[in-house]
């Protein structure tokens, strides 16, 4: 079942798509990433597997389309889990407010993260597993 769906009427995967509205402030650095734009003239992104690559050039927008995305669902900007959040330093664009989910039947179970958000997860772990209990 590659496209998500489970019985032709639902989908399986956490999320099914997303949009993002053209509301953007020009002003944001974000409203004139290559892939913001593509994704507001297909009239959005939908997800048909359980695990999608964003593959591109440097600088298109691929990790500030998943922080807005993580951040929409609940997640921890920086990566983790629904249950695990920490921050080292609040360095998130607004983006996330400009997306709209379309979510599946499914509880996410999953980590959200990124290539670069699991140096801030190690050095958070690495912090609190050096300080000493108290007990």
């Amino acid at each position: 079942m590659s496209d998500g769906k489970a019985d032709g009427a639902f989908s399986t995967l956490y999320l099914r798509s997303f949009s993002i509205d053209d509301r953007i402030p020009p002003e944001e650095y974000y409203s004139d990433l290559p892939i913001i734009r593509q994704i507001q003239k297909d009239g959005g992104f939908t997800f048909t597997s359980p695990i999608t690559f964003f593959v591109g050039e440097n600088g298109i927008g691929k990790s500030s389309v998943i922080e807005a995305l993580a951040i929409n669902a609940g997640f921890n900007p920086e990566g983790g889990t629904l249950n695990f959040s920490f921050s080292t330093r609040d360095s998130h664009s607004s983006l996330y407010e400009h997306l709209r989910l379309a979510r599946g039947i499914r509880h996410p179970d999953d980590l959200a993260e990124t290539a670069n958000a699991g140096s801030s997860l190690n050095s958070t772990l690495g912090r609190q597993m050096k300080q000493p209990s108290i007990r």
